[in-house]
């Protein structure tokens, strides 16, 4: 849908390169390009041909998660495991490290199949779940995350006050950037005694 108010405004542009592999078979590379902007899509293109495009910024990512991984604890632990295990344990690791934002927020999914149904998202951080999901990234030597999340977490807090002080406990959930997430259903106002949406 369209809702720019509640889904932002995001820029887009796709890069299709197919070839014929062989027995009939076609390999096919899907890129995608993002920005807030024309002007921060089009530098983000940029950096990307300035990297060798699709190839080199391939090689670069690839580079990028494998050195990630390289220094996590648990891949360095894992050899008793066996490969299949190995491999999918790396790869936990890396769906939690995609579902954590930058700014600290720990995602709980970052699908979108319900949206067309609910018009919501699971894209929000439900505090106690993003701790269960710092836990196991700080388990694997990625305490960073958890140090984002508190931060996080002390904005969330500062961010809603009452009286002049800070509300002295999470909402339900939150948007990446700090603000309370919405609510799927509605809920009956304390001192009213009136239902919300």
């Amino acid at each position: 849908d369209n809702d720019g108010t509640r889904h932002g405004c995001v820029e887009c542009a796709v890069s299709v390169d197919a070839a014929e592999k062989g027995d009939g078979k076609y390999v096919a590379d899907l890129v995608w390009a993002f920005g807030r902007s024309e002007e921060e899509l089009g530098a983000t293109v940029r950096k990307c041909q300035m990297y060798g495009g699709l190839q080199g910024m391939r090689a670069r990512t690839e580079k990028h998660w494998e050195m990630w991984l390289g220094s996590k604890l648990a891949v360095s632990d894992a050899s008793g495991l066996g490969q299949e295990i190995g491999n999918l344990y790396a790869r936990s690791l890396m769906v939690l490290r995609t579902h954590a934002d930058n700014r600290g927020a720990f995602l709980a999914a970052i699908d979108w199949d319900v949206h067309r149904e609910q018009k919501e998202t699971y894209s929000y951080c439900w505090m106690r779940d993003a701790g269960f999901a710092c836990e196991a990234m700080t388990r694997n030597n990625c305490p960073e995350l958890s140090e984002a999340l508190f931060r996080f977490a002390q904005r969330a807090l500062a961010s809603r006050t009452h009286h002049g002080k800070p509300y002295p406990f999470f909402m339900q959930k939150y948007c990446s950037d700090g603000t309370v997430g919405s609510t799927w259903m509605s809920r009956v106002d304390g001192a009213s005694g009136i239902p919300r949406l």
